[in-house]
């Protein structure tokens, strides 16, 4: 973590710098979605998605557009939304095909 990342999170919870001990680094990704089948997607940069099939084999990466965020994964769909310039939401589905 960066000086600034920790600056960041003291003044967004009003925190004393002394209260808090914050990690040398952060972790590997930053958020994680299960998939109905039992994969596991692991936000590991900006927006670049690591899948991971329900036995632990790596399957690929999956990189959105930029300004798509996935918020969803089914069976055979990954579900995302995107904001318009009125910030109006899309929600959208991509078919996931397996080889």
């Amino acid at each position: 973590m960066t000086e600034e990342d920790r600056a960041a999170y003291l003044a967004m919870y009003k925190l004393d710098a002394g209260s808090v001990q914050f990690p040398a680094t952060r972790p590997y990704f930053s958020s994680v979605l299960a998939g109905s089948d039992g994969s596991v997607w692991l936000q590991t940069g900006d927006n670049r998605w690591a899948v991971y099939a329900a036995d632990g084999q790596r399957r690929g990466d999956v990189v959105p557009a930029k300004g798509t965020r996935i918020v969803g994964i089914g069976d055979r769909a990954v579900y995302t939304v995107t904001h318009d310039s009125l910030d109006v939401e899309t929600l959208r589905f991509f078919r996931v095909v397996n080889d």
